[in-house]
């Protein structure tokens, strides 16, 4: 109960911000695979990365989709997505690539999937911190 209370109060909190694309409505698609889950989304991108797998598809109109197509190819893989998206590591990635696998069905994968979003925070926390500090000193 208490990762759940910590999870309830970092869910709208600064470390839990992510910039997403506008055009395409990508916010809508993520939301629309996987229950809005982070985990499920970085499986589905990297199924598009590797595999050419495009489960966006069923959930945009053929504007969003080539708006999304467009965006998603700057990035060269799911690890670069993740890192210049989420500032998260490819250890990481593939922890939240293995858990997107699994439903959120039993108390086990739900501590699981608590405890990879506590290591997704401790990620962020730590680029936004590095971030303020270079400002500080830049200043």
């Amino acid at each position: 109960m208490e990762m759940l209370n910590e999870c309830f109060q970092k869910h709208y909190s600064q470390d839990n911000i992510s910039i997403m694309l506008q055009s395409g409505n990508m916010q809508r698609a993520k939301g629309a695979v996987g229950l809005d889950r982070l985990d499920v989304w970085l499986l589905i991108l990297d199924m598009k990365y590797r595999y050419n797998i495009n489960m966006l598809q069923n959930h945009c109109t053929m504007e969003n989709c080539s708006e999304i197509e467009k965006f998603l190819n700057l990035f060269d893989d799911v690890y670069d997505y993740a890192s210049t998206i989420y500032h998260i590591n490819s250890e990481l990635v593939d922890k939240l690539i293995e858990s997107g696998k699994r439903p959120l069905d039993s108390a086990t994968n739900i501590i699981i999937y608590m405890l990879l979003a506590e290591e997704f925070w401790k990620q962020k926390r730590a680029f936004i911190e590095n971030h303020e500090n270079q400002l500080k000193y830049e200043q």
